[in-house]
C-alpha cells in the first residue's frame, strides 16, 4: 500500500462515469479522511472491488478492510454480478452498483448510508453530505471527492 492508502495492485480505469460526473485519469473516487473509502480498478475478467468500512469511535475513525481485491473480508459483504454488471453489497444492501462498458467504468449507484456515510448517486447526480454534484468533469486529480484532511 502506498501513502495515500491505495494498493500497489490497485489498476485505476483511465475514464470513469460516477452518476452523471466524468472522472478521468484520477485514482480515488472518494477518500475520508485520507482514507479511500472504495476502489474498483482493472482485473483479469473483472474488475476488482476495495472496501473499507469506518469503525467509529473518539475522534477520526478507524477503518477496516471489508472487501479486499473483491474478496470479502467481513461477513455479509461482497462483490455480486450479474448478467448486467457487478454490484457491492453490505448485508443485503446495495452499496455500489457497477459495469465496464467499451474500457469505461461506469458507477450507475451508490448508497453507502448503510455503512455510515452520507453519500448516495443515481443516475443523475452524486450527493455527498449534502453537496450535489452532477455533470461535472475531474480530470487529470488524484481525487473526485476528498471529506475531512488527510
Amino acid at each position: 500500500m502506498n501513502n495515500l492508502g491505495i494498493p500497489n495492485d490497485y489498476l485505476p480505469y483511465s475514464k470513469v462515469w460516477v452518476c452523471s460526473n466524468n472522472f478521468n485519469k484520477g485514482q480515488v473516487i472518494l477518500n475520508v479522511e485520507g482514507t479511500p473509502v472504495f476502489l474498483i480498478g482493472r482485473g483479469g475478467n473483472d474488475p476488482l472491488v476495495w472496501l473499507n468500512l469506518p469503525k467509529p469511535g473518539k475522534g477520526r475513525p478507524e477503518w477496516k478492510p471489508a472487501i479486499v481485491r473483491s474478496t470479502p473480508m467481513v461477513d455479509g459483504f461482497e462483490v455480486h454480478k450479474s448478467n448486467y454488471g457487478l454490484c457491492v453489497l453490505g448485508q443485503n444492501d446495495l452499496l455500489i452498483e457497477f459495469r465496464v462498458e467499451q474500457e469505461v467504468l461506469v458507477i450507475s449507484a451508490i448508497d453507502l448510508r448503510p455503512i455510515g456515510l452520507n453519500v448516495m448517486g443515481n443516475m443523475k447526480v452524486l450527493r455527498v453530505s449534502g453537496m450535489q454534484l452532477s455533470e461535472n468533469e475531474f480530470m487529470q486529480i488524484n481525487t473526485m471527492v476528498a471529506i475531512g484532511g488527510a
